[in-house]
């Protein structure tokens, strides 16, 4: 059985204004790419900064796209991969080298405070910038609603059998980061729309 697709999209309002960070990880470039065309084809984002990892540089998806993308000057955009035959290397201003996804963090020169993120891959990516995020001054965090990775409250857990069992779950991520950030401040993106609540929120 099939069961999907789950969440919802991606606000634009929330990246109006804000340098943009994008990590994907394998299968994760494909609706991370939807997000980046809607980005482009407004005029309210600052710089975008694509770090992708996949297990080889023949399973990175819409690498011409991406990379034409970058020789254009529209995006920063950096690779990983597990492993490959002639890594590290620069090709045009395109960085490609062996590794973790968060490991491109290291290389980057940008101001966190001012840049929004959205991360999409398997568990084990969420994992990995969690640590990453660990080093940076995070004021708060804004979670994706009903998403099974990053939402904050009310998601689904299935059985193995496929019915759910709860109602009241957390995401893989948001209960990570929740775990591993006690103390700082969180919400759910879909309760920001409420003007006091988001007002209270950005006053933190």
């Amino acid at each position: 059985a099939l069961r999907g697709p789950f969440g919802n999209g991606f606000s634009l309002a929330a990246f109006a204004d804000r340098d943009v960070l994008l990590l994907a990880g394998g299968l994760g470039m494909a609706p991370l790419r939807g997000l980046l065309q809607a980005l482009l084809a407004g005029e309210e984002t600052g710089k975008i900064i694509l770090l992708y990892g996949s297990r080889e540089p023949e399973s990175l998806l819409f690498r011409q796209e991406l990379e034409d993308l970058a020789r254009g000057g529209r995006i920063d955009l950096r690779f990983s991969v597990d492993f490959a035959a002639e890594v590290p290397w620069v090709q045009d201003g395109i960085v490609c080298r062996v590794g973790l996804v968060p490991d491109l963090l290291k290389d980057l020169s940008c101001d966190f405070a001012g840049t929004v993120a959205a991360v999409c891959g398997p568990p084990v990516l969420y994992g990995c910038v969690l640590e990453e995020l660990a080093g940076e001054d995070l004021a708060a965090f804004i979670f994706k609603t009903k998403s099974p990775s990053s939402g904050l409250r009310n998601i689904k857990v299935y059985s193995p059998e496929g019915p759910p069992v709860s109602l009241h779950g957390q995401g893989l991520f948001a209960a990570g980061f929740t775990r591993r950030f006690p103390d700082i401040p969180v919400e759910d993106e879909g309760r920001l729309c409420d003007p006091v609540l988001r007002e209270n929120f950005v006053a933190v």
